[in-house]
């Protein structure tokens, strides 16, 4: 399997071993900000539910044992999408947001997974469900995965039997490369019972149905080999590492862009 992916770390990380380093970006030289400017209308062209709102955003994230450090500050999304989509623009410049993802398993032993509406990004692709990318108001991943899980699933802090961090991953899809805080987090309600939580979440539009897939290895494997190129590509990877099935279906990190892979998806591209 080939994805614009790669693993960045992996392990098992702690709430209390996930910590923030702050720091300012270096102003954009003018050459960087035109085609800041120039990427964002084509953005909004494509896409005018974008909104350059305030996001976190990592110059990059360290892994020092069962520790992670997140080297960063407020940007907004504009920034995010216009410096990460020119190779030309140097990496200390680029504004990579900071993303959480959730493999949810239920009591009953189903993963959820969610196929994305058609007015977001990565539009009709399965995807992990919760997930979202983290704002200025916090810096903790776990803080933010937990305001997802309330947004799109309508689950409570309660509601997890067990939440914890198995590694991050880094988007290298031009325009996205973004890093990704990868949950693994089992519920004590039924699937039936999300289910009904879910149709009433605040964000619930955010995906047009979801998707279930039994607690097995095989069913995971297939899950995952059937039709790859249909998953947001963070998503994919993202679930084979929280379900510990890469021996089964690894993968190889292959930069590619997002019409690429919408392409190789069969599915249509806004332009």
């Amino acid at each position: 399997m080939e994805f614009p992916v790669k693993i960045i770390a992996r392990g098992f990380f702690p709430e209390s071993n996930i910590h923030f380093h702050r720091q300012d970006f270096p102003p954009l030289s003018p050459e960087t900000q035109r085609l800041v400017t120039a990427t964002w209308e084509q953005e909004l062209a494509r896409n005018p539910h974008l909104r350059a709102g305030p996001i976190l955003a990592a110059q990059r994230i360290e892994q020092r044992g069962d520790e992670l450090i997140i080297h960063g500050g407020e940007s907004r999304y504009d920034l995010f999408m216009g410096t990460t989509a020119h190779e030309q623009v140097p990496d200390e410049s680029c504004h990579r947001a900071i993303g959480v993802m959730c493999v949810t398993l239920t009591k009953d032993g189903h993963y959820v997974f969610g196929r994305r509406s058609l007015t977001i990004d990565w539009g009709g692709l399965t995807h992990v469900v919760p997930a979202g990318r983290m704002g200025i108001n916090t810096t903790n991943p776990y803080a933010a995965i937990r305001a997802e899980a309330k947004e799109e699933l309508g689950l409570e802090s309660h509601d997890f039997t067990s939440l914890v961090c198995v590694g991050v991953i880094g988007d290298l899809t031009s325009g996205r490369k973004n890093f990704e805080f990868v949950f693994l987090g089992g519920v004590n309600l039924t699937l039936e019972a999300l289910w009904s939580r879910a149709k009433g979440a605040k964000s619930a539009t955010e995906h047009s149905q979801l998707d279930v897939v039994s607690w097995d290895e095989d069913s995971l494997v297939r899950c995952l080999t059937a039709n790859p190129n249909r998953w947001v590509p963070t998503g994919w990877v993202g679930t084979a590492l929280a379900t510990r099935t890469l021996e089964y279906v690894p993968f190889e990190p292959s930069p590619r862009t997002y019409e690429q892979h919408m392409a190789l998806a069969g599915m249509p591209v806004k332009k």
